[in-house]
């Protein structure tokens, strides 16, 4: 694809300094959101664990450590696209994209039971610490499988 851009900075997404689009993002990073919404952070931002509480209740918790201004923490100020952006073209419709102070994906991850997003194997629970996660968005909502 062909978009105009605006001059040379330093990519939002990526971090590199490259020729900016009207979003401040590089052609390349607009052209990887524009086949889908797709995690952009370093290797591994998302963490999973499992706590054994008493009554034989495990509780899951989910963590980011992703920086300000990381994909997983962006999206417009429309009230109605905090929890799910709307704007499913975010960058053609010139949406100016914000930090909401929190990682978007784990907030979602914390409103859904932890066993009904895990799209992995069957496998035995992780610990006891913190372990990488992968999310990925299955076209309706948030899923996670454990980092390879």
């Amino acid at each position: 694809m062909n978009w105009k851009t605006i001059g040379v900075g330093a990519c939002r997404v990526c971090g590199r300094g490259r020729s900016l689009l009207k979003s401040h993002i590089c052609p390349d990073c607009r052209k990887a959101e524009s086949e889908g919404p797709q995690v952009k952070s370093s290797a591994f931002d998302h963490y999973v664990r499992h706590v054994l509480r008493p009554g034989d209740y495990v509780k899951t918790e989910f963590e980011c450590r992703a920086s300000f201004g990381a994909r997983c923490r962006l999206a417009c100020d429309q009230l109605e696209c905090r929890e799910q952006c709307i704007c499913e073209s975010e960058y053609d419709r010139g949406a100016d994209l914000q930090d909401q102070g929190e990682c978007l994906i784990v907030a979602w991850l914390k409103n859904d039971a932890p066993e009904e997003c895990y799209n992995g194997e069957e496998v035995p629970v992780r610990g006891p610490d913190w372990q990488p996660i992968i999310p990925e968005w299955n076209g309706d909502t948030w899923d996670w499988d454990y980092a390879k």
